[in-house]
């Protein structure tokens, strides 16, 4: 997350905004967010993270990263979120994959 933000996104931002940024996504305010009812997914191909979604229910997702080479993974994300995402998002027909599990955790590509 760290190496996609500063590649591609951090260019566009302040320095305070760039802090802000790094503020919001470290790993305790997540571990905060997610023990308010926040929601993690991560995507591993062998043992490197390729990507991540975390969304705050109802309807707010607050983060979507992947790797350059991994950009078809945002919809397998999206799609293996489970019933949540499937019911707030409407993306059930979007998915690409028809063996979705429908459950939170890690996905190995």
């Amino acid at each position: 997350m760290t190496q996609v933000f500063n590649e591609f996104v951090a260019s566009d931002y302040e320095r305070d905004g760039i802090k802000e940024f790094f503020r919001f996504a470290n790993p305790s305010a997540m571990r905060e967010r997610m023990q308010s009812g926040g929601f993690v997914l991560v995507a591993y191909q062998a043992d490197v993270l390729v990507g991540m979604l975390e969304f705050f229910l109802p309807d707010c997702i607050a983060m979507l990263f992947v790797t350059v080479r991994h950009q078809g993974i945002a919809t397998e994300l999206l799609c293996n979120s489970g019933d949540t995402l499937l019911n707030y998002y409407h993306i059930k027909n979007t998915c690409k994959s028809q063996n979705t599990t429908g459950k939170a955790g890690g996905l190995n590509y």
